[in-house]
Formats: C-alpha cells, structure tokens, sequence
C-alpha cells in the first residue's frame, strides 16, 4: 500500500509537472501568433508591440527557469498543487528574494533574462499599446488561436485538476 502510495504520489509529480510544462509551451506557441498578428495589423507601431512581446516571451521564460529551479532544489512539491493558476502565483506573487538571489547566482541566464526585463520596463508605456492591441482582439486569426490556446489550457487544467 506504501508502495502505491509513492508510486501515485511520484506518478502525480510528473503530471503536474509535464502538464505545466506544456502549459507554458502552448502559450509562448500562442504569444508568436499574436505577435505576426499585431504586427500584420499594425504595422505603424511595429517597436511598441514587439517590446511588448519580448517581454512576454522573457516573463515566459523567467517563469521556466523558476519553475526548473523550484523542481532541483527539491523544496518544491508540484504535486500539491491543483491549478496551473496555483503554480503561477507560486513562480510570480509567491516568489521571494532568497529564491531570486540563488537562481541569479547559479543561472547567468536567469540573471540576462531578469536585466532585459527590467530594461524593457523601465521604458514601458502601456498607453501606445490599448489601440494596437484592441485592433489585434478584431483580427480571425489571432481569435482563432486565442481559443484554441483557451481550449488548450482549459484540457492542461483538467488533467491536473482534483476529482
């Protein structure tokens, strides 16, 4: 009965780890489409939007390299948690300093990816964004892949999901 007991717990693991693994792919997937999309749609603000979007795709990647960092230190146990929202909070609102100081210390990556951040902030402007973004929400094609990534996320969440 132990034995099955670990086997589910290790099995639960690995799901839940997989499962946002992939989470995280069908997003950054979803965020190049959006991005050909905008920039079809809007070209005369081609800068802006593809700042916006490198910052995506550097929040995506700053969440993975945590996410990688929280399963080797072994401190983490993915298996607790019931929601791929859960696990977001925990790599975004929940994460703490120690934990951001180790992973810059052991990552020079992590540490190049949390500077671009940073710089691509420092200059944001969310104003020069609301227009070319509400455009993109009219265009087929980026609603056709916004629902499929919702459908995507919806079936990722289901596996993971308690019942």
């Amino acid at each position: 009965m132990l034995i099955q007991s670990l086997f589910g717990l290790r099995s639960r693991r690995a799901l839940v780890r997989d499962t946002y693994l992939e989470a995280l792919k069908s997003t950054r997937d979803f965020m190049k489409v959006a991005e050909l999309r905008s920039l079809e749609v809007w070209r005369e603000h081609s800068v802006v939007l593809r700042n916006c979007f490198r910052l995506q795709d550097l929040l995506s990647e700053q969440r993975a390299n945590r996410f990688e960092f929280l399963l080797k230190s072994r401190s983490f146990d993915c298996a607790l948690f019931k929601s791929l929202d859960e696990i977001d909070q925990r790599l975004d609102k929940d994460w703490d300093t120690a934990e951001e100081g180790a992973l810059k210390e052991c990552n020079p990556h992590y540490r190049d990816i949390c500077q671009e951040i940073g710089e691509i902030q420092s200059k944001w402007d969310s104003e020069s964004l609301t227009a070319p973004l509400n455009a993109v929400e009219k265009d087929p094609q980026y609603r056709t892949a916004r629902l499929a990534l919702a459908d995507r996320v919806q079936e990722l969440q289901s596996r993971i999901a308690p019942g």
